[in-house]
């Protein structure tokens, strides 16, 4: 009896370590990564990568929502910029160190004016050190870095791996 006690807490302990350091999973709260994630999708989230710094352009991250995003619990969001890099909206495209940036959406325009970045405290349109742009792959739907600003790398919680619900959408994600 003992033994089994123990093989209980042994798992117990494992499990939550695991969800806790390694991986989790995630609900898509919003439209704003369609097409290529719906709402209600499950993420499989990789917990380790966002806390020793190995994001990059395209990955999708799950954040805590800033409080300048007037929402509760986590977003999900692709990776547009890194620290130190320079964005621009110019003729309805975002460019990335003069580079252009292709969207996820079928247009790939983006609504409005290039966005008051010192607001946004990025001076000059510089995303900050330790920081992150983000946007939802829907530009139109999607309340992301152009309305909240730049987010703290230390809000990322995961780096979305794998979509596996529903079966039909099981796949890798980039």
């Amino acid at each position: 009896m003992r033994e089994c006690i123990w093989l209980f807490l042994a798992g117990a302990l494992l499990g939550y370590g695991c969800r806790a350091w390694l991986v989790d999973v995630r609900l898509v709260p919003t439209p704003s990564m369609r097409p290529t994630l719906e709402v209600g999708d499950r993420l499989v989230i990789d917990k380790f990568t966002p806390r020793w710094g190995g994001l990059a352009h395209g990955d999708i991250v799950v954040f805590a929502a800033p409080p300048e995003a007037h929402l509760a619990g986590e977003m999900v969001k692709r990776v547009v910029a890194l620290p130190g890099e320079r964005l621009a909206l110019r003729q309805g495209r975002l460019w990335v160190d003069d580079r252009p940036v292709l969207l996820a959406a079928s247009s790939g325009e983006l609504p409005g004016q290039e966005p008051d970045w010192n607001a946004l405290g990025m001076p000059g349109g510089t995303v900050p050190l330790d920081h992150l742009f983000v946007m939802g792959d829907d530009p139109r739907n999607s309340t992301d870095s152009r309305v909240f600003g730049p987010v703290p790398q230390a809000r990322v919680t995961g780096l979305a791996r794998v979509g596996v619900w529903p079966w039909h959408r099981v796949r890798l994600l980039h």
